[in-house]
């Protein structure tokens, strides 16, 4: 499965704010109250049963960062709103790796190894070397894989690395301008000069959306098969 990018050159930037916060709403009015073991085909494996724990933990946390992102941008705080776009890049990359892994696994035959990965992306952490936990999967092995289905990600995901970052693009060229004429460095974030910014996290708030949808779903039809291999 690929993802085309919804182009959106000639929106303007309201349009495109339009666009986000009513994919949010719709997001916000379809989260996912909790996930019953019970119901899989497979009741002795956990494997599907983690693989959909970990889904639906991970659209809660991408609608709490779009609610926010969408607020900030609405308040023209653009900095804050692409620290929040690229954790949504984040998540919804990480539905999408978790959807290959359980779909190349029913396509080749259960080898066993799915189990540990998702446990992996479940429970996975970097805090603390010696504990029972599960060190996590690195962000980046998840966005350079998900890269290879869609264009540019990598890319992109890099230009909102540099607004979570204390560099050029998410401090002074941001907050700061220079007149040329008294020398003078101001600290007064001109809208205008941010719209290009604006536009960028916008559109690839909307990438995001994509993606989380799509992995979304075709992770429960790859959950449900890898649990009916289990059963023959």
């Amino acid at each position: 499965m690929t993802i085309d990018p919804i182009r959106f050159d000639d929106f303007t930037i309201d349009e495109l704010l339009s666009v986000a916060r009513k994919s949010q709403i719709h997001i916000t009015d379809s989260l996912p109250e909790g996930v019953d073991p019970l119901s899989l085909p497979s009741r002795s494996s956990k494997t599907p049963y983690i693989a959909l724990c970990f889904r639906d933990a991970q659209y809660c946390r991408f609608e709490e960062l779009f609610r926010a992102a969408c607020d900030l941008f609405e308040r023209d705080d653009v900095v804050a709103a692409n620290l929040c776009v690229r954790a949504m890049i984040e998540t919804a990359a990480s539905i999408w790796f978790a959807m290959e892994l359980i779909q190349n696994e029913v396509e080749t035959g259960l080898s066993g190894k799915l189990h540990k990965k998702m446990v992996q992306l479940l429970l996975g952490q970097r805090l603390e070397p010696e504990t029972e936990l599960p060190v996590s999967i690195n962000i980046l092995t998840i966005i350079d894989h998900a890269d290879k289905k869609i264009p540019k990600l990598r890319k992109n995901y890099d230009r909102l690395s540099e607004f979570a970052h204390p560099n050029w693009s998410g401090a002074l060229g941001a907050y700061g301008s220079r007149d040329e004429d008294t020398l003078i460095t101001w600290f007064k974030p001109n809208k205008s000069d941010l719209a290009p910014v604006k536009r960028i996290g916008l559109s690839l708030t909307i990438l995001s959306v994509q993606m989380i949808e799509e992995a979304y779903n075709e992770l429960l039809d790859a959950a449900l098969k890898y649990a009916e291999l289990e059963i023959l």
